[in-house]
């Protein structure tokens, strides 16, 4: 029965099959039901971590599932806004997009791309010079938090030497299978197999779209997958206009 549903599913897979969808899911006889879990409750602040997975379990599957699909575009977004990752309301937690990115990021170095984590640098000028508040210290922490690549650790040397100031020598630290990078054409690497773009946003009197497009049109050019995680590009206007 479940390969039944997944061969209906693909024949339903364009615009016209889209509403016959959830009717297939829930095709009698398969081994689940496709429903959420009785026990789900969205009211609490952090979610429990069966909840969280739960959504970073889908994310990467679509993430991993579009990026092997070569008919799927280069340049692709992804959405995903429960109260705890929409960062416009007062529940949004930085620390389960982190979470999100690293699930993202490992799952895709298991399977042996080199992926690099992007956080955009500081845009604007003068006093309005800075970083969106809700990525204030995210770069930062990205590269201080626990990959479990450490020596003895399960994904030991994934991150190269990139949690360490530089190499001993002097040099720029040897990047690993998961870098870090801002935003911009000259963050992508020849040898980077996708980019994981976090919530590039505009801010008042600076555009994130100009190297948002420069960096896309680099990577598309050499083949490297771009995936944008909960963007929000709208514009955001100065005083001046």
């Amino acid at each position: 029965v479940d390969e039944l549903r997944q061969a209906l599913l693909q024949l339903g897979s364009g615009e016209r099959g889209a509403g016959a969808s959830a009717v297939v899911l829930r095709l009698p006889g398969a081994s689940d039901d496709w429903s959420l879990p009785d026990d789900l409750w969205l009211n609490t602040t952090p979610y429990p971590r069966s909840v969280r997975q739960m959504f970073y379990t889908d994310v990467v599957e679509a993430m991993q599932a579009a990026v092997a699909d070569p008919t799927c575009s280069l340049l692709m977004k992804v959405t995903v806004t429960p109260p705890e990752l929409n960062m416009e309301m007062d529940s949004y937690r930085v620390g389960t997009l982190l979470e999100l990115i690293r699930e993202c990021a490992l799952s895709f170095a298991e399977a042996g791309l080199k992926t690099r984590v992007c956080v955009q640098g500081s845009m604007g000028q003068g006093a309005l010079m800075g970083v969106p508040r809700v990525l204030s210290g995210v770069r930062k922490v990205l590269t201080m938090m626990d990959w479990q690549a450490e020596v003895g650790e399960d994904y030991e040397g994934l991150l190269g030497e990139v949690q360490r100031s530089a190499a001993a020598d002097g040099t720029d630290a040897a990047e690993g299978t998961i870098r870090f990078g801002a935003v911009g054409a000259a963050e992508v690497a020849a040898d980077d197999d996708v980019l994981l773009l976090l919530a590039p946003q505009s801010m008042v009197g600076a555009s994130i779209h100009e190297p948002l497009r420069a960096m896309a049109e680099r990577a598309e050019a050499q083949g490297t997958a771009v995936i944008l995680i909960n963007p929000l590009l709208q514009d955001r206007l100065s005083s001046s206009g």
